[in-house]
């Protein structure tokens, strides 16, 4: 027969271990995910919209070379490169709200569409950049990397803005701009007659081979 005190001893014992797995249980949760705060989103329509022509993607690496500079002399015996290699992905549009420049002649629909521009700053992958520093002892490497690092989003813009990279984008932009021209353009009234006929596509800013 159990006495009341082999009872309650009992009683307490189960209680002890029910909390001790409660708190065991609480333990083995996920933390929440953190909180966030901030004011209602507001949509802000802009003039007019952006026709997105495609992407120039290239991994660039740039690199430089730092000497050890004291009292203004440089120590040609102590220097240090360093290289960061980043994929970048340069995409290219054209402005919808401007007036386009639309010309029919000898069976061809001609488009003068707006002036190809790059979407800016340059996206690149953050998880595939690469970075590298080799040398003196006398410089710090995250230093050096630091200062390379600066000028990346100056000479990303360089890059994209340069006409090779214009070139590639005009080729592959006027695919997209053509099927814009044939799925819109084409449907106005003053240009029905013109639905079947080849479309021609020029940017602003380049030549003109034919009117």
């Amino acid at each position: 027969m159990i006495s009341m005190k082999q009872g309650v001893i009992g009683l307490l014992t189960v209680a002890v271990l029910s909390i001790g797995g409660y708190f065991a249980f609480l333990r083995a949760q996920k933390p929440p995910p953190p909180s966030c705060s901030g004011d209602t989103p507001v949509f802000i329509p802009t003039n007019g919209g952006e026709l997105l022509l495609g992407q120039v993607k290239r991994t660039q690496t740039f690199s430089t070379k730092y000497i050890l500079t004291i009292a203004g002399i440089p120590m040609s015996a102590c220097s240090s490169l360093s290289s960061i290699t980043i994929p970048a992905s340069t995409s290219y549009k054209v402005q919808l709200a401007k007036k386009w420049e639309v010309r029919i002649r000898d069976g061809e629909l001609i488009v003068i569409a707006p002036r190809i521009t790059p979407l800016l700053p340059v996206a690149f992958d953050t998880s595939g950049i690469k970075k590298n520093a080799a040398g003196c002892l006398l410089l710090s490497k995250q230093d050096t990397l630091d200062a390379l690092e600066l000028g990346i989003s100056k000479q990303l813009k360089k890059y994209a803005e340069s006409p090779q990279y214009l070139k590639l984008a005009r080729e592959s932009g006027r695919v997209v701009v053509t099927k814009f021209v044939r799925n819109w353009l084409v449907k106005q009234k003053q240009y029905e007659r013109a639905a079947a006929f080849p479309i021609k596509v020029f940017f602003e800013g380049e030549p003109i081979t034919y009117y």
